[in-house]
């Protein structure tokens, strides 16, 4: 029986078909995650958080930026483990791929060149993008809001897209529509994009970060001055198995399974309990102990995944995008699905998660299809959307994207910009489109 191994990193997604046994993870004997996915029938339920399915751990994702490690006992063994066979990035407006060729492409909004195509001009179709010869092989991608970046082979880094900040990390300000050298940084395994910021991690468990400042969401202990250049981030306490960057704040998942955020504070997304207590040096989510096995954070809101399988939420929640059945902010995480969550990506407004038997959960706004279900009624508790082998689920601002064991993506919602990559923005999509075969292999 072949089974899929995955990792998912700074609003990326990784997959890797494995043997029966596997060993994926990342460095210094980091655990990995494995599950199988069957089909179902169809159709849409509304849960209060008390459904349960089979099976394993894992995770997903300013669009959706995830991270997930084995870190805490959420099994597998250490190593690197086989390649992915692909990654995809959701940013704001624009989403880019690698496919099991190595091929890198992007498509969607593109007026600062965050395609890294070359050009200024919104690509809206996966399937005609051109080739990013400058990303090609990437281990791992991130889109931000107007920019994207790529960690190469060799583990060094490139970006392209707005650079009003220093995000593109090359010593200057000059947006640039084709792929630039991050400074002064080797041995890169991992890359999270933020609006106006990014962050990294290397091999061994370094981070660092550059960018906006301006609520001292690079962790550096102060509100200065944009960085134009990687500044490494100290008071974390443990070595980072992956970084994931929201609008205006970090949460670093470091190797014992503790999660620590720094930055913005203004619907407590921080999840210290503090609401508007802006911090500047990375501050412990104390109510999940050492027990995260995965981040998905991007607007305002973030979710985690626990060793047990549950779902936690908190921070910003007017359309309900943390699935706990009101509209308000939450300060310290909540408990959203009690157990068998394997991913889980969080939205603008809005997020989705699948469980171990590939079913796919969404919950949040709506107005423009982006929950999949068919409708533009927003949920506020987590609704069924199908019953179909998804594995993993990466949003953008106002869209989403999930990719099944076909080896096929599917995406829906908001097009405005060609985010969809289905040919031409034809409006609103409310079910999910298939958009581009990503690996050749069933999955």
């Amino acid at each position: 029986m072949k089974r899929t191994c995955f990792m998912t990193a700074s609003s990326v997604l990784l997959l890797a078909a494995c043997g029966e046994g596997f060993t994926t993870g990342f460095g210094d004997g980091g655990g990995g995650t494995v599950m199988t996915s069957s089909g179902g029938a169809g159709g849409t339920t509304t849960s209060s958080g008390t459904t349960t399915s089979s099976g394993g751990e894992g995770g997903s994702g300013a669009g959706s930026t995830t991270t997930s490690s084995g870190g805490a006992g959420a099994g597998g063994g250490g190593g690197s483990g086989p390649p992915p066979c692909a990654l995809i990035a959701t940013g704001f407006w624009h989403a880019c791929v690698r496919d099991d060729g190595g091929v890198t492409k992007c498509w969607g909004r593109n007026d600062y060149g965050q395609l890294g195509d070359g050009s200024t001009t919104n690509q809206p179709s996966a399937a005609s993008a051109v080739p990013i010869v400058d990303f090609a092989n990437a281990v791992d991608i991130a889109a931000g809001a107007y920019h994207t970046c790529a960690v190469l082979p060799a583990g060094t880094v490139r970006c392209a897209g707005r650079n009003n900040d220093g995000q593109l990390g090359n010593n200057s300000t000059n947006d640039s529509p084709t792929p630039v050298d991050v400074m002064g940084l080797t041995n890169v395994v991992k890359v999270a994009a933020g609006n106006d910021h990014t962050c990294a991690v290397k091999s061994n468990g370094d981070e660092y970060c550059w960018g906006r400042n301006l609520y001292g969401n690079l962790g550096l202990g102060n509100t200065a001055t944009p960085q134009t250049t990687p500044q490494k981030v100290n008071d974390l306490a443990t070595k980072v198995e992956k970084v994931a960057a929201l609008a205006d704040n970090t949460c670093s998942l470091n190797k014992d399974g503790s999660l620590w955020c720094v930055g913005r504070d203004s619907s407590g997304e921080l999840g210290n309990g503090m609401p508007n207590a802006q911090v500047n040096l990375p501050t412990q989510v104390t109510s999940l102990s050492t027990s995260v096995v995965s981040v998905s954070a991007t607007y305002y809101h973030v979710c985690a995944i626990k060793q047990d399988g549950s779902l936690r939420c908190w921070g910003a929640n007017e359309s309900s995008q943390l699935g706990d059945g009101t509209n308000v902010a939450k300060s310290t995480p909540v408990e959203i699905l009690p157990s068998d969550v394997i991913d889980v990506a969080a939205g603008g407004v809005h997020t989705c998660a699948v469980k171990s038997g590939g079913d796919l959960w969404c919950w949040g706004a709506n107005q423009f299809g982006q929950l999949g279900d068919g409708t533009t009624t927003n949920q506020s508790l987590p609704t069924l959307i199908l019953s179909a082998d998804f594995l993993k689920v990466s949003l953008g601002y106002e869209y989403s994207c999930a990719w099944k064991t076909d080896g096929y993506l599917y995406c829906w919602g908001k097009d405005d910009f060609g985010q969809l990559g289905n040919g031409s923005p034809v409006g609103p999509q409310s079910q999910p489109q298939q958009i581009m075969q990503l690996c050749t292999t069933k999955l």
